[in-house]
């Protein structure tokens, strides 16, 4: 079954009640390179090991980034690879099917790390659709059949999907956000005048089409500079070593030292706003050119444009929303009696729904009132628990 035929199916988004708190201080979920991860799986670290996860205990995870609603999980695969994953517990179905909606998983995003060489990322997906039966073999990054050496499986068990590791892999779970990187922090000096810490901090980089990544900077008393850079193709880092100018303090000459190449940068800081470098990079003696944007900082020439990692408004109708707890439902603000639910949202204009659940709702009445949304021809179903007043 592909996903597109799911395409206008029943979606089921489960998030912590606290996902508010995490991401106003959450680090990028690139910053999770094999090293941090080993932190997080090594013995009497903060994270808990389980076997298995189900979709009641996927409820409870918070959301560590901005950018997404989707569950970290770290994984330790039956290899000793190191993997980071975004999961979204769903529940869809096909076009015009009569039938229950399907329990699935959906993979946001996974990464894969050497486990010997954790600079190294040697398997990685996007918005992969794990549906129950499903194997998953990490390591390869790709679907499996039994005996094929996979890592995780999704099950239904006693009418709940559970996610499942398989042989010696192990997942593990945070309660709290990993350590935020200090680089994240920076922020650059108000006013026109550049001073060497504006070039501090962590920004995009881009050059001639060919090179991105994200670059880290810090700078020392005496305008020297150290850092890393992050390859988005390989997602290695690499040494980043350079120098203000003493002579034009919006000037930045620095090197990123790859492993058969030395890539050297001359770039400017704009002046107005400080978001952004623009210079060139010589390759082989030969001339590109580059960029890199400030993350979370602002150009000034665009207006006040925001280039933070702030989620996009969703597009399309607005869409109704129900207050859900042990006791009582409200839709649209408005209390309702529970029975007379279906009939209400069958003459509302709008067929995509966003249940905000208290999180000690039991998991049966938030079945109990889905049940009621398919029933009034909701074609999209948004559940989110403890999280009130979004846009």
């Amino acid at each position: 079954m592909s996903r597109n035929a799911l395409r206008g199916g029943v979606g089921l988004v489960l998030v912590s009640a606290a996902a508010c708190a995490a991401t106003c201080s959450a680090q990028d979920f690139a910053d999770l390179d094999g090293s941090v991860l080993a932190k997080i799986v090594a013995p009497g670290g903060a994270a808990k090991s389980k076997e298995a996860l189900t979709f009641r205990e996927l409820l409870g995870l918070p959301a560590f980034f901005k950018d997404t609603r989707s569950a970290l999980v770290v994984v330790k695969t039956d290899r000793g690879n190191l993997a980071r994953m975004l999961l979204t517990a769903e529940r869809r179905k096909r076009d015009g099917d009569a039938g229950d909606p399907w329990s699935v998983l959906m993979i946001e995003r996974f990464e894969v790390f050497d486990g010997a060489d954790r600079s190294s990322r040697i398997a990685r997906g996007r918005q992969m659709m794990i549906f129950p039966g499903f194997r998953l073999d990490l390591d390869s990054g790709q679907i499996v059949p039994d005996g094929a050496g996979a890592d995780l499986m999704l099950e239904i068990e006693r009418g709940e999907a559970v996610l499942r590791t398989l042989g010696s892999a192990r997942l593990f779970l945070l309660d709290s956000p990993p350590a935020h990187d200090a680089v994240a922090a920076s922020r650059p000096t108000p006013g026109r005048r550049v001073v060497p810490g504006d070039f501090a901090g962590r920004w995009r980089l881009f050059a001639n089409g060919q090179l991105s990544g994200s670059l880290e900077l810090t700078v020392e008393p005496n305008g020297a500079i150290l850092g890393r850079f992050r390859s988005d193709t390989r997602g290695s880092a690499y040494p980043v070593t350079g120098q203000i100018a003493a002579e034009t303090p919006r000037r930045l000459r620095f090197k990123i030292e790859f492993p058969r190449s030395t890539q050297e940068f001359d770039g400017s800081l704009f002046v107005d706003g400080k978001g952004a470098i623009a210079g060139r990079v010589f390759v082989l003696e030969q001339e590109y050119g580059f960029f890199a944007v400030r993350e979370g900082g602002r150009i000034a020439a665009l207006e006040g444009a925001d280039l933070s990692d702030d989620p996009l408004p969703e597009a399309g109708e607005k869409p109704v929303r129900i207050a859900l707890d042990e006791k009582s439902v409200a839709l649209d603000g408005k209390p309702i009696e529970e029975s007379r639910l279906a009939e209400a949202l069958a003459s509302t204009p709008s067929k995509r729904v966003v249940v905000e659940v208290d999180p000690t709702t039991p998991f049966v009445r938030i079945q109990a009132i889905l049940e009621q949304l398919k029933r009034a021809g909701v074609v999209e179903t948004r559940v989110v628990a403890g999280v009130r007043d979004q846009k």
